[in-house]
């Protein structure tokens, strides 16, 4: 696998980690962050195996590795790359698709569309806004900000020509779902958008809402530089897709015939994981035999369809209304068995919707049968040769793929048109479909 060396200045190709745990094979990004993490479980459950959310040796994988370095070529060597890994892929004749940011939700529908993901960005670091402004392509939107993962300055790169960038294997789609968080329904977690000149913007944190943000606050908006501190209420910037790059892939896939389901959705959109498998089961004639629940991209769409799970993910989980809805939901679902697994610590659970997860679950019937302590499914190096097996995929994943050797064949999988309908179903989802 190529090395980053994150004082390089080129562009550099993301890495992709395979191996065999126990003799189940799983694969990993070596970097890459969430939307290449989408990608790999999309390759995982496509290939019928398995992936973790991250890969790393020591602290956070971003902070070791680095993140390829903003140029005027990048990200097209990770578009290249992608395209070759599911050209890679055993009958790589998709008659769906779906592009998206790096969202779980994405991962679902493409398990049961049997379905490739595409990004809509991408992700780069730099160690100042000069170092960006200086490398800008105008193919590109720029949205400069601040993550924990790492010290430099984040950089989401939104390539708007999404169709051509991805025009092989979009010309071989009949169907291509455009798939994101909503647009312009105010900010999340406090974030904000802060315009700046040309096609570069810096996402801040409002000062309000600093504590309760999972991002620091930008405390340096350089007006000198040409920039100004106008807010404009936007979603997160790692999940929303431009206007300007929906627009254009929509003309793209009309100009060749191309249907296309543009999907907005909002803090009720994990019931479109949920509602998506257990149709899935149902056109199958199968019944679910127990929930997954998890946060923060601890999703296994291979995984839980080869165990006949219901995706439980978690963003609503304190409300009062999504609580009552989903659990008359949950009791219509005709369970072969109700088990409860937790890929996500509960501790980290409870700290984010303020309740005893497994509790709430059991007082539903849903039995606990696996709960993990770490906050997140993350590769550690070397885990598969020592005794530290905490990790979920580790602990768990990997030993009931290799005790079930199920390798289960669906014969039916979902529609473009069945989960349009189970999208616009969901409260706070806004779909648009344009039929060629």
């Amino acid at each position: 696998m190529q090395k980053f060396n994150s004082k390089a200045k080129k562009a550099t190709r993301v890495s992709l980690i395979e191996r065999e745990v126990n003799g189940i094979p799983v694969l990993m990004t070596e970097f890459g962050y969430k939307t290449f993490t989408m990608v790999v479980k999309s390759l995982g459950y496509l290939t019928k195996k398995t992936s973790p959310t991250y890969f790393r040796t020591s602290g956070v994988m971003e902070t070791l590795y680095g993140q390829p370095q903003v140029s005027v070529e990048y990200p097209q060597p990770s578009i290249k790359y992608i395209i070759d890994l599911y050209e890679n892929c055993p009958n790589n004749g998709y008659e769906n698709l779906i592009i998206s940011p790096g969202l779980e939700m994405a991962c679902y529908l493409g398990r049961v569309l049997n379905a490739p993901i595409l990004p809509s960005q991408f992700i780069a670091s730099a160690p100042d806004l000069r170092f960006v402004e200086e490398r800008i392509s105008t193919d590109n939107i720029y949205v400069v900000g601040y993550e924990t993962d790492w010290p430099d300055l984040c950089v989401w790169i939104k390539p708007v020509n999404l169709g051509h960038l991805y025009a092989e294997i979009i010309n071989q789609a009949k169907n291509v779902i455009i798939f994101g968080s909503n647009q312009g329904k105010g900010p999340i977690h406090g974030t904000s958008r802060i315009y700046s000149k040309g096609n570069i913007s810096i996402n801040g944190v409002d000062f309000h809402a600093k504590e309760n943000s999972h991002y620091r606050a930008l405390l340096d908006f350089p007006e000198k530089r040409g920039y100004c501190k106008t807010n404009d209420m936007i979603p997160h910037w790692e999940f929303s897709m431009e206007d300007e790059q929906i627009l254009l892939l929509q003309k793209y896939c009309h100009e060749r015939n191309i249907n296309t389901a543009t999907i907005h959705t909002g803090d009720w959109s994990c019931f479109i994981p949920a509602v998506s498998f257990a149709k899935l089961y149902e056109k199958n004639f199968l019944r679910p035999e127990g929930i997954t629940f998890h946060n923060y991209w601890a999703c296994h769409p291979y995984y839980e369809a080869e165990f006949l799970r219901i995706p439980v993910y978690n963003f609503q989980y304190g409300a009062d209304t999504f609580l009552d809805h989903f659990r008359k939901w949950l009791n219509t679902i005709p369970f072969y068995e109700k088990t409860g697994e937790y890929l996500t610590s509960l501790g980290m659970i409870q700290q984010s919707i303020s309740m005893d997860t497994a509790s709430r679950f059991e007082s539903w019937g849903f039995k606990t049968i696996y709960q993990t302590d770490r906050p997140y499914d993350v590769w550690q190096n070397n885990w598969d040769n020592f005794d530290d097996l905490k990790n979920p995929t580790r602990e768990w994943i990997v030993p009931k793929l290799k005790e079930g050797s199920y390798n289960r064949k669906f014969k039916h999988f979902l529609t473009f048109e069945e989960v349009v309908s189970i999208c616009q179903d969901v409260n706070k989802t806004d779909v648009f479909v344009s039929k060629s």
